[in-house]
């Protein structure tokens, strides 16, 4: 919220003096002579406010261990991404800013909030809220309710259960304040991207026992290629209640109304590289926006409590429940000949009624206490999960649909044959399935002496999936009436995740650690014969140093790290069900640095060395070659430059730059995506007016027009943005 809140003053003060501190925050304190009154007992309060500097950096995440431990102790990689540079970078994808944490790169596919951590691809729309796992989802957080974001590096199956090994993403979402404030954001900018937010918290009750906080969200876009569109409105609101010091509780619920064109990778291959074709060129007909938009209706309720126990213990609670209604339909071309031309023409109609569904929660219990000199932070939990995927409707090619030149696109209009599709479709079920997983795990973070400090941990995973035994494709026999029944749930995984890291601190600001942990992957469905593939496993080793820089404002760290990755899947593209790669490994070198370096200049940078192969594939023999989409080499630096930090008024300027290596687009590295390099740009004022602060703001994507390749796989590659414009104005008060 605000920086800068207003200095109240009672009647019975006299005044107020400021002070500069030495981080440049302005420091009002309101001077009150005591007031004596009847029979009370209260102390006067003294309201100091500050007009902070932008934090880039912070001490502690939630998502690593669990516990309140600062991240200077934490044997693992971690890396945090707050709001201050979602502000000022103008970010509204959770891919754009996790760029500014090493080891992070985009997926191969980015219709859902997927990433490839440490090379390995995140999962099928994978992103944690608040410590629990969404699936499935397309922008899981708007970046509208984002306080912060973290990304945990490697194996975390000792507290998360089924999870890619190379990490995941947190995103922690804003809480109700115990001060009244409010926030109004406008933005424009390029191909008619227009948005308003609006964000109000306080109390509910005049004692602070009930808080409140609303945020709502209109966002809306063309885009540079050609037939995409966005139109999206999203509400958020939380109740919190703090009856005592002992326990809060919170009580969330967000709902999506999402209107948008489908569109990934959609440049073909030709050769080894992306086709020459303009960056407007596009695959998707006119009629997806106009007649069949991809809709989604998703609503999350959320839960979380915290209640103090005696001698330092805490229990600590959190659920959350996720309905997505989902209407994923459009018409693109299809069946890239190789040199010129699709062949054909693909309609997905799956909808009207394609359900998700997430019910997800966990029970911690925390505490600390002594065995001889050491001490302990122990943690002791049990979760448990249900995702579940039906989808009607069907998908496939246009019968005698007309070839679509790329060097000379026309888009021939299907509208008669596309209603009688729909409306037959609407009596089909593709598939349905469903997971479930419940685990067990403990955790022991032990204080050996001074110096020396060690984690050990443990997590037993029993994991259950079903699948449709038929798919009720446009070509299955059921089809129009495909029921997609039964549902088998293949046999149980089992298994034993466990972590261990030893820390030991250098000095009050500085410390080293190794860590070993193995993971226990989600799950890699059926091959094209029915038969469940074993889940992924990880293993990795950690050595890393972290430091503590510029007086706390700022954290740095480097990190090495081997992961290796085995029973590995990739999918078939012409039938879309997967096979076993075999095992990959990557290696590599992390450096991170976010903070305030000076007293004007603040900082997050980030440099990935990461040589990710093949080291086992029995079915395509590509061992030793390079794993797609990793690139070797990755750099990205934002600096915010601010010339009166803390004052009432004055300019910011940014400038920052992302820089990426070739990177390979298939496993046996046949066809590559071109390294690049690009600049962005932000200049900002703010001042000011009464009792309200205004920041005015202009961003530039891409400052230099770069035409790049943001991402690609299965035979297909996505332009980056060309240089793009964003204006915003926001008020707080």
């Amino acid at each position: 919220m605000s920086r800068t809140q207003r200095v109240s003053s009672p009647s019975h003060c006299t005044g107020y003096a400021t002070a500069t501190l030495r981080c440049g925050a302005t420091v009002a304190v309101v001077i009150c002579a005591p007031v004596f009154a009847q029979s009370d007992d209260t102390p006067q309060r003294v309201e100091v406010t500050a007009a902070k500097s932008p934090s880039y950096s912070a001490q502690t995440a939630t998502g690593a261990t669990k516990t309140d431990t600062p991240i200077l102790e934490t044997p693992m990689s971690v890396q945090v991404v707050p709001r201050d540079v979602i502000d000022d970078q103008a970010i509204r994808r959770s891919i754009d800013a996790v760029k500014n944490v090493s080891g992070v790169q985009s997926s191969t596919y980015e219709f859902y909030d997927q990433f490839l951590i440490r090379g390995f691809d995140s999962g099928y729309g994978t992103t944690f809220r608040n410590g629990l796992q969404l699936r499935g989802i397309n922008e899981a957080v708007n970046m509208a309710f984002v306080d912060r974001i973290e990304v945990i590096k490697g194996p975390s199956s000792m507290l998360y259960g089924r999870i890619e090994p190379g990490g995941f993403v947190n995103v922690v979402t804003l809480k109700p304040e115990a001060t009244n404030a409010y926030r109004v954001d406008l933005q424009g900018g390029s191909y008619g991207f227009a948005r308003a937010t609006a964000d109000a918290t306080g109390k509910v009750s005049d004692d602070g026992t009930w808080l409140y906080r609303v945020i709502a969200d209109i966002d809306r876009s063309g885009s540079w290629v050609d037939n995409i569109h966005r139109d999206n409105k999203a509400i958020a609101g939380t109740l919190a209640w703090r009856p005592n010091a002992g326990f809060d509780a919170n009580l969330q619920i967000e709902h999506y109304d999402y209107r948008v064109t489908w569109l990934d990778a959609s440049i073909p291959i030709v050769g080894d590289r992306p086709a020459a074709l303009p960056r407007n060129f596009s695959i998707v007909f006119p009629e997806s926006w106009s007649n069949f938009p991809y809709t989604t209706q998703r609503t999350l309720l959320g839960f979380e409590w915290n209640l103090a126990l005696a001698a330092g213990w805490k229990l600590t609670n959190r659920l959350h429940y996720v309905y997505s209604w989902e209407n994923q339909q459009g018409v693109y071309a299809d069946n890239f000949d190789g040199v010129s031309s699709f062949t054909g023409v693909r309609f997905t109609h799956t909808g009207p009624d394609w359900i998700r569904k997430t019910l997800a929660t966990n029970l911690d219990l925390s505490g600390d206490f002594n065995v001889g000199q050491t001490k302990h932070r122990l943690l002791i939990g049990v979760d448990w999960s249900k995702f579940s995927d039906d989808t009607p409707g069907s998908t496939g090619d246009i019968p005698g649909a007309v070839p679509l030149d790329i060097y000379h696109p026309t888009y021939t209009s299907y509208l008669d044959i596309l209603n009688s599709l729909a409306a037959t479709d609407a009596t089909n079920v593709i598939y349905r399935d469903w997971s479930k997983d419940a685990g067990l795990y403990v955790q022991d973070q032990i204080t050996i002496n001074p110096q020396w400090e060690l984690l050990v941990g443990g997590r037993f995973d029993r994991a259950t999936d079903a699948y449709s035994d038929v798919y009720g494709s446009r070509d299955s026999a059921c089809y129009p009436s495909c029921t997609a029944y039964p549902v088998t749930a293949y046999p149980s995984d089992k298994a034993f995740s466990p972590r261990v890291g030893l820390l030991y601190r250098i000095s009050d600001t500085a410390s080293a650690y190794g860590s070993y942990a193995k993971s226990f992957g989600a799950a890699n469905g059926r091959d094209a014969d029915g038969n469940p593939l074993k889940p992924q496993i990880g293993t990795q080793y950690e050595l890393g140093i972290k430091a503590s820089l510029a007086g706390g404002r700022a954290l740095a760290s480097a990190t090495l790290f081997d992961l290796t990755k085995s029973n590995i899947p990739q999918y078939d593209p012409i039938n879309f069900f997967p096979h076993i790669v075999g095992e990959a490994r990557s290696r590599g070198l992390e450096l991170d640095l976010a903070g305030q370096v000076t007293r004007n200049l603040s900082l997050i940078g980030a440099y990935t060395y990461d040589h990710a192969i093949v080291t086992k594939d029995p079915i395509g023999g590509t061992e030793g070659k390079r794993f797609p989409g990793v690139a070797p080499h990755v750099l990205s630096v934002w600096g915010r430059f601010d010339t009166a930090p803390g004052a009432p008024q004055g300019w910011s300027l940014g400038l920052g730059t992302y820089l990426s290596a070739q990177r390979q687009g298939d496993d046996a590295n046949t066809w590559q995506l071109p390294g690049y390099g690009r600049f962005d740009a932000m200049v900002g004022y703010h001042a000011n007016l009464g009792a309200q602060r205004l920041t005015a703001q202009l961003n530039v994507q891409n400052l230099f027009d770069k035409t790049y390749f943001d991402h690609g796989g299965y035979g297909a590659a996505a332009y980056g943005a060309p240089r793009s414009v964003t204006g915003s104005v926001r008020l707080e008060f």
